[in-house]
């Protein structure tokens, strides 16, 4: 009998211990950002012309993006950062909106970092024409081209996401803790 009580409280315990381990392992995992992409080019770009980097957010709450651009040489360019109707506006010549606390205007060495959270497509620009406004222009007379080094890196950030898919579920444990302390009632029982 004690070796029947003893194998018992043996599985017992590897079942519990394999259950914690294997809720850790989905909690590291659900909480790790995903999704990491970066990209760097050299790009020339002549007088009113721009070069422009796509960045697709559709998976996950939020996305957190960095760039850095540095002009190698020539003048100075624009640097903006723009959603998809707003580029499309820019690139059709209409009045356009760029996120001003994500863009640069007139510069030749800027980064900067943040976290998007509304899907869509965004556009990082990077501009040597005479829009926007206050922006810098290029070379009216015996017109330079523009080379330009940018890196860009972006991150689907699903901690938010299991961060709430977690508030959604009963208290933790409390169907494990039912389970275990049925365990050691039973054993406790077949001990008497």
């Amino acid at each position: 009998m004690l070796w029947n009580r003893s194998t018992a409280r043996a599985g017992a315990t590897r079942a519990l211990a394999l259950t914690i381990a294997g809720l850790a392992a989905l909690l590291v995992v659900a909480a790790a950002p995903t999704g990491a992409q970066a990209q760097s080019d050299t790009v020339k770009i002549d007088p009113g012309q721009h070069a422009a980097v796509e960045i697709d957010f559709r998976d996950g709450p939020t996305k957190d993006v960095s760039y850095q651009v540095t002009v190698q040489e020539g003048p100075n360019v624009d640097v903006l950062f723009l959603d998809n109707a707003n580029y499309q506006k820019y690139t059709d010549g209409e009045s356009f909106e760029y996120i001003g606390e994500w863009s640069d205007l007139d510069t030749g060495d800027t980064d900067a970092s943040f976290r998007l959270e509304r899907h869509g497509t965004w556009w990082l620009v990077l501009d040597h024409t005479d829009r926007p406004d206050d922006g810098a222009s290029p070379a009216t007379i015996g017109a330079e081209s523009v080379t330009a080094r940018y890196s860009l890196s972006t991150e689907t950030n699903v901690t938010d996401q299991a961060r709430d898919r977690a508030n959604q579920l009963p208290a933790p444990g409390a169907s494990a803790a039912v389970g275990l302390l049925g365990t050691v009632a039973l054993l406790a029982a077949r001990e008497r």
